[in-house]
């Protein structure tokens, strides 16, 4: 569970890197070649200010939205895949476990980890700058269409992997099959001999 929650954590703060690294405007080659000097580090508050123009914290909560979603049809596929007989209460215990997960995330924690690897690789007037493009009417017509352009391409994505999932467990079956044959041959022989009820 663990493990699980620090994966979705991973992601969360990946994808909110890249979101806002794929939307900023290209640094010059002088000032991207190396970390900022102390005296001209952003601020904790420019870079709040301008993760707030970024919208970052809405398009954050939209990304888990649609993370969640992906995942949990995912795990819903899996489980189905590995307990085809799954009654909807053992789903609904399922999903409701997964839902819990998630419910340990949350945004501000995210914002302020993320807070000082911007510190550490953007200089404050580099910072400014970008807001300035942010600020502009440009800017500010790709911000509106950013969480449209984000939730269509997570949704290709999800719609792309629920395509490939069968053959991706269909190959995982197999390799299991090869790798641990002792390992698929006791549940066969378990339903094989369990007692008919009367």
């Amino acid at each position: 569970m663990k493990g699980f929650l620090l994966l979705c954590a991973v992601l969360l703060c990946s994808s909110s890197l890249t979101f806002a690294q794929q939307t900023a405007p290209a640094a010059s080659p002088a000032t991207s070649a190396k970390a900022p000097v102390e005296s001209d580090r952003a601020s904790r508050e420019d870079v709040l200010k301008y993760l707030d123009a970024l919208h970052v914290r809405r398009t954050m909560d939209q990304m888990m939205e649609g993370m969640k979603k992906q995942m949990k049809a995912g795990m819903v596929e899996g489980f189905k895949h590995k307990l085809p007989d799954a009654t909807p209460e053992q789903l609904a215990k399922a999903t409701s476990l997964f839902d819990d997960v998630f419910t340990e995330i949350n945004t501000d924690e995210m914002i302020e980890a993320i807070i000082p690897i911007y510190q550490e690789h953007i200089s404050k007037a580099d910072l400014q700058q970008v807001l300035a493009f942010y600020q502009s009417p440009v800017g500010q017509r790709l911000l509106a269409e950013q969480p449209a352009m984000m939730q269509e391409s997570m949704q290709r994505g999800a719609d792309l992997m629920k395509a490939k999932l069968p053959d991706i467990f269909k190959k995982l079956d197999e390799r299991l099959a090869n790798e641990f044959p002792d390992r698929q041959a006791a549940p066969a022989a378990s339903k094989t001999t369990r007692p008919v009820s009367k």
